[in-house]
């Protein structure tokens, strides 16, 4: 693989992190046969002394070009007197908009080696697995702002907008996220499941399941069939565990969401069924010897 990098080192510590990851792509580069080309350029208040902009062109053109950029970090108390839009953080405003950057993700997952050090209480921790989207280019940094003075009052306005297209792009990017996501038992109290009313070893263990995770599991609406049970959800009138299988083209075609519970890994039997006495087709002797292998 062959990559060209713009490391941003920026100011604070953002120098000795970017040199530190960069000793790191150096690495990975010679243990695994890759090429990373790594470019450095000023951001921020580095950029300021240096070009008097906080993001010079040749910063954001290289930006543009690159394959990936690493930023370090941007600001300190040795530029804070300057104008607001002339101070390095500036740099990085400008930085998301012209490279189109709308979307800051935010994973908070706990390292089981970390959990004796967290701030949190143990017994609050649980398996915390959380992932914050948030939107980068509108909002209040790039809404209109100012103040006046009318007949001896100041008036001051900082303003907050966004546009429709703006938060129909975030949310689709998180909803894709989320339906990546895997939910945990314990987050699905709160949803009216719609049941088979078939008696069968997979409700028993669902039960089981929610029973032992101390979960209510709501059942207000049994129906006899799959394709009633789909029908129900379709409405919006509850959730259902179903076989994937059995919801394969809804889900290709965008007319259901499947989401992961992260304790239901059931094992199903799959039996075949053929003539007594008769020697295997060899294609039933192979799919028995893929399921075996499984």
């Amino acid at each position: 693989m062959k990559k060209t990098i713009v490391l941003l080192p920026g100011d604070g510590i953002g120098p000795e992190v970017t040199c530190a990851a960069a000793t790191v792509l150096r690495e990975c580069a010679h243990e695994f046969s890759h090429e990373f080309d790594l470019h450095e350029f000023p951001i921020g208040g580095a950029a300021i002394d240096r070009a008097g902009t906080p993001l010079p062109n040749e910063t954001l053109d290289a930006c543009r070009k690159a394959d990936a950029v690493f930023l370090g970090a941007v600001g300190g108390a040795k530029w804070d007197s300057l104008p607001v839009g002339k101070r390095p953080e500036s740099g990085l405003l400008g930085l998301r908009k012209g490279l189109g950057l709308y979307v800051n993700v935010r994973p908070v997952k706990l390292l089981e080696p970390l959990r004796g050090i967290s701030p949190l209480k143990p017994e609050r921790l649980g398996d915390l697995d959380i992932e914050i989207v948030r939107e980068l280019a509108g909002g209040m940094y790039f809404g209109e702002r100012g103040n006046v003075s009318e007949n001896g009052v100041e008036r001051a306005w900082d303003t907050e907008s966004y546009s429709t297209p703006e938060i129909e792009r975030i949310a689709t990017f998180a909803y894709a996220r989320a339906e990546k996501r895997e939910v945990d038992v314990a987050d699905l109290g709160n949803e009216d499941f719609i049941a088979h009313s078939v008696e069968s070893p997979y409700r028993r263990r669902v039960i089981e399941l929610f029973s032992r995770n101390r979960t209510e599991l709501k059942m207000p609406i049994e129906m006899p069939t799959i394709e009633s049970i789909k029908r129900f959800v379709q409405m919006g009138m509850g959730v259902a565990i179903v076989p994937r299988m059995c919801v394969q083209w809804e889900i290709e075609h965008g007319w259901m969401k499947e989401v992961k519970v992260r304790q239901l890994n059931m094992p199903r039997h799959v039996y075949l069924v053929s003539r007594r006495g008769a020697r295997l087709p060899h294609a039933a002797a192979e799919l028995m010897r893929i399921l075996r292998q499984a």
